[in-house]
C-alpha cells in the first residue's frame, strides 16, 4: 500500500516581483509607477509607507495624497492595520500619530497648510469649507444680485458695462441669453478662477459701435436694380430689401437680428457655384447688357452678405470682451470676498496654497522641512494645479523657479508591463532638493514619460458666443 502526502507548495512570485519589491523597498528614488486594475497598486503604496516609517519617517512627516476621500480612507485604515501587524517602536509611533498624518486628497492638504498659515495666505483664523450645496446656493445669491445691479437701470451712466437695455439685448440675440449664455461663462469662469486674470482682457472694451450704413446704402442700390418681371432675383431682392429695413429700426435687438438675418440669408454666397437669376432672362429683358446687369447684382448681393457678416463677427466679439469682462471682475471679486469672509469653495483651497507656497519662500521651507515624502496616487486623474502644489512643496524651498517643471533622467530605467502588473520609472529632477515620490495607476499600461507640464496647460475655458 503507498501512503501519499500532500506537499505545502508555495505560490510562485508574480513575473513583477522584483519591480514590486522595489516600490516596497527603494525609498530613496523617486518612482512613477503604472499598474492595471487589481495589481496590488494600494498594497504596494502601503508597503511603501511602512518602510518608510521603519526607516525613520515620522508617519506625519509622509503626506500621501489620493484623488477621492473613499481612497483616503481605505489607504489609511489598510496602513493602519499593516503597522498592527508588525509592531515595533517605529510602528507603534507611527499608529499613535496616525490620525494627524497627513493622508487624503491635495484638497484636504490644501486646507491643512492654509490652516497651518492663516494669515500669509490672506484668511482670517479658523475659516470654513462650504460644501457643494452651500457654495452653489452662495454663487445663485451672487448671480442674483449681479443681475439685479445689471438691470436696475435702463441707461447707465457707466455705460454697456454697467448693464441696462442695451446689455440685455446684446446678451438676448440669437438666443444666446443672460441666464444661458452669461450664466454658462459664469460657472466655467467660476470653476477656473484662477486663470481669469491671466486668459480673461478685464478692461471695459465701450460702446458698441453699430455701423450699419455701407449695408444700408448697398440695399438701396440693390432695392433700384431693373429687375425681369418673371426671374428669381425678383423674390431675392425683395427679401433682401425687406430685411435690410430693419437697420432703421430704434430697437438694438432688431438691427442685431436683421444683422444676423441678413448673413443667413447671403453671408455664404460668396461660396456658391450658383446664384439666383437666369442669364437668358436678363438677356431678353435688357438685351447684350442683361448677362453684366446680373452679374453686377450678384456681387452685390454677395457685397451684402460680406459686410452683415463683417458686422456680425464684430459684434459677437464685443459681446464676448464684454461678458469676459463683467463675468470675470464678478468671478474675481466673489473670490475676493470669500477668501476675506474665510468663507471658501474647494477650488480656493488648491488655488491659495499654491498661492501661498509661490510667494512664501519662509513657508515652503518650513513645509518642506515638514513632509519628507510625498506619494501621489491616482497621477492620471490629478489636476495640473493639483501637481504644481505638490511640485512647489517637493522642490528647493529657496529656489521658486525651479519649482515649475520637473524632467525625466535619461537613464531612467523602465520596464514595460502587463495589464495585470507593475511598471516602475524612477525619474530625478535636476531642479528638486529631493525627489517627489509618485505612485499613480491607469487602467492599462502604455508607457508614459514622468515629465510635468506648466500646470496652466491642460485646463481649458469656454469662450463666449
Amino acid at each position: 500500500m503507498t501512503a501519499s502526502t500532500d506537499s505545502a507548495v508555495s505560490p510562485a512570485p508574480p513575473p513583477d516581483e522584483a519591480e514590486r519589491h522595489r516600490i516596497r523597498s527603494d525609498l530613496d528614488a523617486t518612482l512613477f509607477v503604472e499598474a492595471g486594475a487589481g495589481a496590488g497598486k494600494t498594497s504596494s503604496l502601503v508597503a511603501r509607507i511602512v518602510n518608510l516609517v521603519r526607516s525613520g519617517v515620522p508617519i506625519t512627516g509622509i503626506a500621501a495624497i489620493t484623488f477621492t476621500e473613499k481612497a483616503a480612507a481605505e489607504l489609511r485604515s489598510r496602513t493602519r492595520q499593516r503597522l498592527e501587524a508588525d509592531p515595533s517602536p517605529a510602528t507603534d509611533e507611527a499608529l499613535a500619530r496616525l490620525d494627524h498624518a497627513p493622508i487624503g486628497t491635495l484638497h484636504s492638504f490644501a486646507r491643512r497648510i492654509l490652516f497651518d498659515f492663516p494669515i500669509e495666505a490672506g484668511l482670517p483664523p479658523g475659516f470654513a469649507v462650504l460644501d457643494e450645496l452651500e457654495s452653489g446656493l452662495a454663487f445663485e445669491e451672487q448671480w442674483g444680485d449681479l443681475l439685479d445691479r445689471l438691470l436696475d437701470d435702463a441707461d447707465p451712466a457707466g455705460g454697456l458695462i454697467a448693464g441696462g437695455r442695451a446689455f440685455v439685448e446684446l446678451c438676448e440675440f440669437d438666443g444666446f441669453g443672460v441666464n444661458k449664455g452669461a450664466r454658462r461663462i459664469a460657472d466655467d469662469f467660476r470653476s477656473n478662477w484662477d486663470l481669469v486674470s491671466d486668459r480673461v482682457e478685464l478692461s471695459d472694451p465701450g460702446p458698441l459701435l453699430l455701423d450699419t450704413a455701407a449695408i444700408t446704402a448697398l440695399a438701396a442700390v440693390i432695392a433700384s436694380t431693373p429687375l425681369p418681371a418673371d426671374d428669381k432675383q425678383v423674390d431675392t431682392v425683395a427679401d433682401l430689401v425687406a430685411l435690410a429695413s430693419g437697420l432703421a429700426s430704434e430697437s438694438l435687438r432688431t438691427r442685431l437680428e436683421t444683422i444676423a438675418a441678413l448673413d443667413a440669408k447671403c453671408g455664404h454666397w460668396s461660396k456658391l457655384k450658383s446664384l439666383p437669376g437666369a442669364k437668358g432672362k436678363w438677356t431678353a429683358a435688357f438685351g447684350s447688357g442683361g448677362n453684366e446687369a446680373l452679374e453686377a447684382l450678384r456681387a452685390d448681393e454677395v457685397e451684402l452678405g460680406r459686410l452683415a457678416n463683417e458686422l456680425l463677427e464684430r459684434v459677437k466679439r464685443h459681446r464676448r470682451l464684454l461678458l469676459g469682462a463683467v463675468v470675470g471682475r464678478f468671478v474675481l471679486d466673489s473670490a475676493t470676498e470669500r477668501a476675506t469672509s474665510g468663507q471658501l469653495e474647494f477650488h480656493d483651497l488648491l488655488v491659495l496654497a499654491r498661492r501661498l507656497l509661490t510667494e512664501h519662500t519662509h513657508v515652503r521651507r518650513l513645509l518642506h522641512q515638514r513632509y519628507e515624502r510625498v506619494l501621489l496616487d491616482e497621477f492620471q486623474d490629478t489636476d495640473p494645479i493639483q501637481l504644481e502644489v505638490a511640485v512647489r512643496l517637493t522642490s528647493d524651498p529657496d529656489d521658486l523657479a525651479q519649482a515649475v517643471f520637473e524632467s525625466s533622467d535619461p537613464s531612467t530605467h523602465s520596464t514595460h508591463s502587463t495589464h495585470s502588473t507593475h511598471s516602475t520609472h524612477s525619474t530625478h529632477s535636476t531642479h528638486s532638493t529631493r525627489p517627489i515620490r509618485w505612485v499613480p495607476t491607469t487602467c492599462g499600461c502604455r508607457r508614459t514619460s514622468a515629465r510635468l507640464a506648466r500646470s496652466s496647460t491642460s485646463r481649458t475655458m469656454s469662450s463666449v458666443g
